[in-house]
């Protein structure tokens, strides 16, 4: 198990791995093992999922996967694993893989059920439908966006996507400088530093007018739109 899931050594590898051992055992025999284990570690699943919603924040993501053979569905069929994981300054790190045969709203909203904490995610419309949380979004993918429009840009000179990653990574500094603080320090320096960074950063947004379907317009349009979750409830400090 941990020389697949850990080391990505496919099964049908560590077959003849054995073999060279003398050992004959199919690569059959090797998945029934997984699939027994992963049933037999449902309740420390259950354990790590009622830790990680006990926490104040909860960040979640989902990605494309391919099932080959799964009932009443096609191969071709794109399946998502969704990952939930617990924010950096907690005492004890969760993360969790769920498995789901759609992206739908549904799922996240099953998995989290009464969950009241915040939830950072990408912006995706399906973590809007989950009731009872306070709504985060993501530095990293507004800087991302950013990144890619200066990488589309074809002046090689300091411009708009440079002065947008300028303002992140001032932020990212005040972040780092933080890391090690108590929780009402970091808060207070984020007040003191963050804040007016934070108000320059939107003005500046707000100023600009550029054609909205380039990269540049879709990152500006990406900053503005997650703006309010990027901030608490008052527009204080970024998550």
């Amino acid at each position: 198990m941990t020389a697949k899931y850990v080391d990505a050594l496919p099964l049908y590898r560590q077959v003849d791995m054995l073999n060279r051992a003398g050992i004959d055992i199919s690569r059959a025999t090797l998945a029934n093992w997984c699939v027994q284990l992963g049933s037999k570690v449902d309740v420390i699943i259950d354990t790590m999922k009622a830790q990680l919603v006990s926490e104040p924040l909860i960040c979640a993501d989902e990605t494309t996967v391919q099932v080959l053979k799964e009932a009443d569905r096609k191969a071709q069929s794109t399946s998502y694993m969704w990952v939930y994981r617990s924010g950096e300054f907690t005492d004890h790190p969760v993360v969790i893989y769920d498995y789901q045969p759609s992206r739908a709203g549904a799922c996240v909203r099953e998995f989290l059920g009464d969950y009241q904490g915040y939830l950072l995610s990408d912006g995706y419309s399906a973590y809007d439908t989950v009731d009872g949380v306070t709504q985060a979004a993501c530095m990293a993918h507004v800087r991302r966006k950013f990144t890619d429009a200066q990488k589309a840009s074809p002046s090689k000179k300091a411009g708009k996507p440079e002065k947008a990653l300028t303002f992140i990574n001032k932020l990212y500094g005040i972040e780092r400088r933080g890391k090690h603080l108590s929780a009402e320090a970091r808060q207070q320096l984020r007040q003191q530093e963050s804040l007016p960074l934070l108000n320059d950063f939107k003005r500046w947004l707000d100023s600009l007018h550029v054609l909205p379907k380039g990269a540049l317009g879709q990152a500006i349009t990406y900053a503005k739109n997650q703006w309010p979750k990027l901030t608490d409830l008052s527009g204080r400090w970024p998550h």
